[in-house]
């Protein structure tokens, strides 16, 4: 969205309503003190040619611009008949085509009011080059302004669609280089299992098979003493490929240490007050402990970069069995159903969705306007 033309086209469309609420007064009050009894004509043909104005985004949403035109143009000419005051309405009049745009509606609707215009002066005034030039000139002025809005409010929706546009090719581009990043990851571990667990079990299934086929007892505790060491080769492999999947800050610590440290990073970068409490019954396996930790850091980045929130709690108890997680906020939260319904779901928080479903999880969301945020995450044990 423009932040800078948008405002500026909103300025102009309340000045030109302004300006035709102003001289409709204006018509009325000269024709009142312009007669000794009320002037019903001109009050009445205001009134009317005011509540047909007044119906034109009625008319522009259903796309009856043009008849909507004729019946404000007869309306206005019919009070030009009543009084030739209602000539200053032209002026706005002529700000109004320039903006509805349409070069034939255009040409006739100028020609209608600076015919009216000028034929109206001049039966009051009688004939003179001023009677003609002014509105003239005005109507002139009048449709160029209108074109120049029309203009501007064809760049901002321009600029909207381009913006939405590039909204939508980045999330693209996410979502692409999210599953390129999953294929790449697959490839690798794929790699690696085939090159050393997958290797050592093949190797292992052979040495068993030759064991039972040996012919001496000494043969065959050879062959089971070398399975015992290429199975032991293969648990070192598989705990060395566990511990490159785990998240830096479990290398060397506990899920509660890790989560102590997103917690100061949260506290440093926002200010906010953030508590954190693991239950000592919580016994995740590295995986688990993994994807809680994710979890955790996603839901704090996203608190960071939105909630402007004062207090944060992290929280990772026990629950039969199953580890949950929750994050919360006292943040500005915001409105989960229109976030699904327009189908503009949060990056970050499908990414944990994933992620925990992965786990075999779940994860949960809940959050309204001015009322926070709250994140849950479940992980079984045997996950």
């Amino acid at each position: 969205m423009d932040t800078t033309l948008r405002p500026v086209a909103a300025t102009l469309r309340i000045g030109l309503h302004g300006i035709v609420a102003a001289l409709c007064g204006v018509v009325i009050a000269r024709a009142w003190i312009s007669t000794p009894h009320v002037p019903w004509p001109a009050i009445l043909g205001v009134a009317l040619v005011a509540a047909i104005y007044a119906g034109g985004g009625w008319a522009l949403r259903r796309g009856w611009v043009t008849q909507w035109a004729i019946v404000l143009a007869l309306a206005w000419l019919a009070v030009l008949a009543v009084s030739v005051d209602a000539a200053y309405l032209a002026f706005p009049f002529a700000l109004l085509l320039g903006a509805l745009g349409g070069w034939a509606r255009l040409a006739i609707g100028a020609t209608v009011l600076t015919t009216g215009s000028v034929a109206a002066l001049s039966y009051e005034l009688g004939w003179s080059v001023p009677g003609v030039v002014g509105p003239l000139t005005g109507i002139a002025v009048g449709v160029g302004v209108g074109l120049g809005y029309r203009t501007l409010v064809n760049a901002i929706a321009e600029r909207d669609d381009l913006v939405d546009d590039l909204k939508a090719a980045r999330d693209e581009t996410q979502r692409h280089a999210h599953a390129l990043g999953v294929m790449s990851e697959r490839a690798r571990l794929s790699r690696e299992l085939h090159d050393t667990v997958s290797q050592s079990l093949s190797s292992i299934q052979m040495l068993i098979h030759a064991a039972r086929q040996a012919a001496n007892e000494g043969d065959r505790d050879r062959y089971l003493d070398t399975a015992q060491a290429a199975a032991a080769e293969s648990v070192k492999e598989t705990r060395r490929i566990i511990a490159a999947l785990a998240p830096e800050d479990l290398e060397d610590g506990t899920l509660r240490s890790a989560l102590e440290r997103v917690a100061h990073r949260l506290a440093t970068s926002t200010g906010a007050d953030v508590a954190v409490t693991v239950s000592d019954q919580v016994q995740l396996p590295v995986e688990g402990e993994a994807t809680l930790l994710r979890i955790a850091q996603s839901a704090s980045a996203n608190i960071e970069q939105h909630a402007q929130a004062s207090h944060v709690w992290i929280e990772v108890v026990a629950d039969g069995g199953a580890a949950v997680l929750t994050v919360a906020d006292d943040g500005i939260g915001f409105d989960t159903g229109s976030v699904r319904s327009v189908g503009r779901q949060s990056f970050g928080l499908t990414a944990m969705r994933e992620r925990v479903e992965v786990s075999g999880g779940s994860l949960t969301v809940s959050s309204a306007p001015g009322q926070g945020s709250t994140v849950v995450a479940r992980v079984e044990y045997g996950s």
